[in-house]
């Protein structure tokens, strides 16, 4: 009868120089050589990555607002408020509609009405705010002044 005799295998690794001429390798090449895509400035529905804190805020509804409904479209499309007025985003009538952040143009990370929601929203700054409807894209603004 045959025996085979096992024999260990013992691996050697080299650490320093090996006389070649490459460039240290870094985590910055490697993130270079690993990664070629274009880079990305916001989310497609969400926030500029790096937006200042909201400027828009819901609040408890007072008084009479104008009212911005969603039938097909933003009616009216464009309202103009003074600083610290609110606007009443009523879309309980057309539940498949919301309001969220265009951030194609100017706008604000408060600018956030849930599918059908009933909220006011109070605009703390001077501007112009841009929004739309997530679901379809139609869009709507408002001036603050």
């Amino acid at each position: 009868m045959r025996q085979l005799a096992i024999v260990p295998v013992v691996l050697l690794v080299a650490c320093g120089e090996d006389g070649g001429s490459s460039p240290p390798v870094d985590a910055k090449t490697i993130d270079a050589r690993l990664i070629d895509a274009p880079a990305v400035d916001a989310p497609p529905d969400g926030p500029p990555i790096d937006s200042p804190p909201p400027t828009v805020f819901a609040v408890a509804c007072t008084g009479t607002p104008p009212i911005v409904t969603a039938p097909g479209v933003f009616d009216p499309m464009t309202t103009t408020i003074s600083v610290g007025d609110m606007v009443r985003f009523n879309l309980s009538a057309t539940p498949n509609h919301n309001v969220v952040p265009d951030t194609t143009l100017p706008t604000d990370t408060g600018l956030q009405v849930p599918l059908g929601g009933d909220v006011c929203l109070q605009f703390t700054v001077a501007g112009t705010f841009n929004f739309k409807c997530g679901p379809h894209s139609f869009k709507g603004s408002v001036t603050v002044q």
